[in-house]
């Protein structure tokens, strides 16, 4: 069914997520203007103890501003007495993910709860030494709070080596209570390994510029009950073969999906699907390109498409 519906939800949305977009653009300027002063600080700190101490402090010195700006990566093994992000516990060398410096990955299945919102420097479902067994990693928020995390990309899997064969079960990423993930630059759905993303529940959401469902192995997003994703471009299936297609599925009273551009399949000789279902609302509201051997199911949901 085609209906017009007022874009209110959306632009609301829109609007948080500019709000905290400005927000962590404001912290990383903080940080940046501090690191800066920092490392002028630590360099004349170093210079000076070499004059003073000889070569043993102005090596240390070196080696401390080498190892300055590089991105850590935090692995989570859940050891904590609860699940919560921020319980040191729960992250290998007790390294929090918890800024623009620090990587988050989980090579294990994994309950996580949000207790605040976290800008990282990315998210990686998978840590690569996963074999045929894919990673299940679930994220809760809290209802009428802003807990959820800001990243560059969202990669699931990212990165996995030669030992999965892609045999076992695909990876996954469910998010529930609120919870929320704003990719500054794109989310892939089924990079490295087949995977699923699911977004279940009232203001669970997923924001990205870039949206790719199916890259190398076969993707699948899921927006039901509720949940929300506002995606400015979006390419559904890159796979050159005649194996299942990669998805989209919206199910569920108030679940939306909000596309500016949509093209299915991604590529020539990919097989892209799309299924707004009972209770389901997308809206293509720019450029919408389906080819040979892309499918849209209209079952019981609407499908508003303002592309010329």
């Amino acid at each position: 069914r085609i209906e017009r519906r007022p874009a209110t939800r959306f632009s609301d949305r829109r609007k948080q997520v500019q709000d905290m977009n400005q927000q962590h653009d404001r912290r990383q300027g903080s940080r940046s203007r501090s690191v800066r002063q920092g490392t002028g600080w630590r360099r004349n700190a170093a210079f000076a103890g070499a004059l003073r101490a000889g070569r043993l402090l102005s090596t240390l010195a070196a080696l401390f501003l080498l190892s300055a700006g590089r991105s850590e990566a935090s692995k989570w093994n859940g050891w904590g007495s609860n699940d919560l992000w921020s319980n040191s516990a729960n992250w290998e060398f007790w390294i929090v993910p918890d800024n623009a410096e620090t990587e988050a990955r989980f090579g294990k299945d994994a309950t996580v709860e949000l207790d605040r919102h976290y800008s990282i420097d990315d998210l990686d479902i998978g840590d690569g030494l996963t074999t045929d067994s894919g990673t299940d990693v679930v994220l809760l928020g809290k209802v009428g709070q802003g807990y959820g995390l800001t990243v560059p990309q969202l990669r699931v899997p990212g990165d996995v080596t030669f030992l999965y064969w892609g045999a076992g079960d695909p990876f996954s990423l469910l998010l529930q209570r609120s919870a929320f993930i704003f990719c500054t630059d794109q989310a892939v759905i089924g990079a490295e390994g087949s995977a699923t993303v699911t977004l279940d529940g009232a203001d669970v959401f997923l924001n990205t510029k870039k949206l790719i469902v199916g890259q190398w192995k076969h993707g699948k997003l899921v927006i039901k009950n509720g949940a929300d994703a506002d995606t400015d471009e979006v390419k559904v299936d890159l796979i050159d073969d005649d194996t299942a297609p990669s998805a989209v599925e919206v199910t569920g009273a108030n679940s939306t999906w909000n596309v500016m551009v949509l093209q299915i399949p991604g590529e020539s000789g990919g097989q892209g699907e799309v299924s707004i279902k009972t209770g389901g609302y997308a809206w293509v509201r720019d450029v919408f390109n389906l080819s040979s051997g892309g499918t849209v199911h209209v079952a019981g949901g609407t499908l508003r498409i303002d592309a010329p």
